[in-house]
């Protein structure tokens, strides 16, 4: 236990270092104001996934779930990473491509989100929260692992098209694939409910 908790505290402790240098970077003189943005974002998710087990009416997600920490970290490295480019070599650059780096920011914690999917239990808040695995551990555990893999996929695919294509183009194919997988997400865990044998 005590070995677990101290992997969690480093984690969590990097995780809070990667916020910190996100802030510094978003204050410093010539950043662009997206790097506030992205820094304040950042830390609000971290802040969310730390506080919500607490407060998950199911009571089954612990802050120190396997997972959910790494999730953490990556997405408060995410955020450091988008911050410094934004303060950094993306300061001077024009709208478009500051654009494209805050799309590019979010396909990376989506990748994050993805991977953590399938090892994340039932809740009321993270994940793919439909009737049917609200419901059903099964169906919970089933969807979340198809889909976290699924996305990963996509965002790996994104991530390669980043370079190719403008802000405006890659925000329609995002929200085109983002579509595709939540509509994907919600009908497979219905069909999935409708196929399981019903719980004794």
């Amino acid at each position: 236990m005590m070995r677990l908790l101290r992997r969690v505290l480093r984690l969590d402790g990097a995780a809070l270092v990667a916020l910190g240098v996100a802030g510094i970077a978003a204050a410093r003189a010539g950043a662009r104001p997206e790097a506030a943005h992205v820094a304040a974002l950042g830390g609000a998710v971290v802040g969310v996934m730390l506080v919500l087990p607490a407060v998950d009416p199911i009571r089954k997600m612990r802050w120190d779930d396997r997972g959910l920490p790494r999730a953490r970290l990556g997405i408060a490295l995410a955020t450091a990473a988008g911050a410094l480019l934004l303060a950094g070599p993306f300061a001077a650059a024009g709208a478009d491509e500051a654009q494209r780096l805050h799309a590019l920011v979010l396909v990376v914690v989506l990748a994050v989100a993805g991977n953590v999917f399938p090892a994340a239990r039932r809740n009321a808040f993270f994940g793919i929260r439909t009737p049917w695995t609200l419901r059903d551990d099964r169906v919970w555990a089933q969807t979340h692992r198809t889909f976290g893999h699924l996305l990963v996929g996509a965002m790996a695919v994104l991530a390669a098209l980043w370079p190719l294509l403008g802000a405006d183009a890659f925000e329609t194919v995002f929200g085109a694939v983002a579509l595709s997988l939540g509509v994907g997400a919600v009908a497979y865990s219905w069909l999935l409910s409708r196929r399981l044998p019903p719980i004794a």
